[in-house]
């Protein structure tokens, strides 16, 4: 948990099988010090190699989970 120096910002994207990168989660606002849980909506077909978040402004996470149901 931070309170003070966290990103503001962020958005995640996902590297599907055709080696493009491909929004999941629009920018959001984060708030220092708290729990954020975003449920997504399910897409069948999007298979995903890799996982790229980025934050605005840039800075560091402490800890993040990505889960399937």
């Amino acid at each position: 948990y931070h309170d003070g120096n966290q990103a503001e910002f962020v958005r995640l994207l996902g590297l599907n099988e055709k080696s493009e990168w491909i929004e999941i989660l629009p920018k959001v606002q984060m708030l220092g010090h708290s729990y954020l849980k975003v449920k997504l909506p399910t897409d069948k077909n999007s298979k995903f190699k890799k996982f790229k978040i980025e934050m605005y402004p840039d800075g560091g996470l402490s800890r993040v989970g990505l889960y399937t149901d």
